[in-house]
């Protein structure tokens, strides 16, 4: 079992193997995985991997903030949808 950590402050993932130590495929264990880290989005992606990804902060969460402002002000100036 591969397990990806994605900060979303790095580009590239860290990829973690569990294949000897947790049998993700199994929901009940993986459930148990995600309350045990509430503060981490925790997915079985489509090929059974675990992607894990942490809240934005600092720098990323900057940059994040800014985008969000850009595409709100494109969004009142064009008027063709709400962001």
């Amino acid at each position: 079992m591969n397990i990806i950590i994605n900060s979303m402050l790095e580009t590239i993932p860290v990829v973690l193997d569990f294949d000897d130590l947790i049998d993700f495929s199994d929901d009940d264990k993986l459930l148990h995985f995600c309350e045990l880290n509430k503060e981490a989005r925790i997915e079985r992606i489509k090929e059974g991997k675990i992607e894990i990804m942490f809240p934005v902060g600092g720098e990323a969460g900057i940059r994040e903030a800014t985008l969000t402002y850009y595409f709100t002000e494109w969004s009142k100036q064009t008027k063709i949808g709400i962001i």
